[in-house]
């Protein structure tokens, strides 16, 4: 062979197909990730009254599901260890109230049980979340 022949031989892998590929697997990616709802399912009571607040305030975000599992600010927590789990989540936020999203088909008494725990953390209040009824197509 010839030195001007073994120049234009390349051994070499094309890259290009391959950056492709993984530039289209990335945008995919950071387009459905948002779109994911990872937060657990709890099925909020409806109410004829607006919501007067949300959490995103600096609120303590208590959720209880269907099947008595505890999440302080998403968290799991063991009903033991709710208190401690309350005030840990105050530290340091000026949260003086601590947000409710109990599950629609959960007993009164277990979400009493919450309330309580809420305020003997020290929360000066307690909000209960609850979705809008539909309104009618007639009014």
């Amino acid at each position: 062979m010839l030195p001007a022949e073994t120049a234009k031989l390349s051994a070499g892998i094309n890259v290009t197909p391959l950056v492709d590929v993984v530039l289209v697997l990335l945008i995919l990616m950071m387009v459905t990730l948002p779109r994911l709802d990872l937060s657990p399912e709890v099925r909020l009571p409806r109410t004829e009254r607006t919501p007067q607040g949300s959490a995103s305030d600096g609120q303590v975000e208590l959720s209880i599901l269907e099947d008595g599992v505890l999440l302080v600010d998403g968290e799991p927590t063991a009903p033991a260890e709710l208190l401690t789990a309350l005030r840990r989540a105050a530290d340091g936020r000026a949260a003086q109230r601590v947000l409710i999203k109990a599950d629609a088909r959960l007993a009164f008494g277990t979400v009493e049980q919450a309330m309580l725990v809420a305020d003997a953390a020290g929360f000066a209040g307690a909000g209960l979340a609850a979705l809008p009824e539909a309104r009618k197509a007639t009014e």
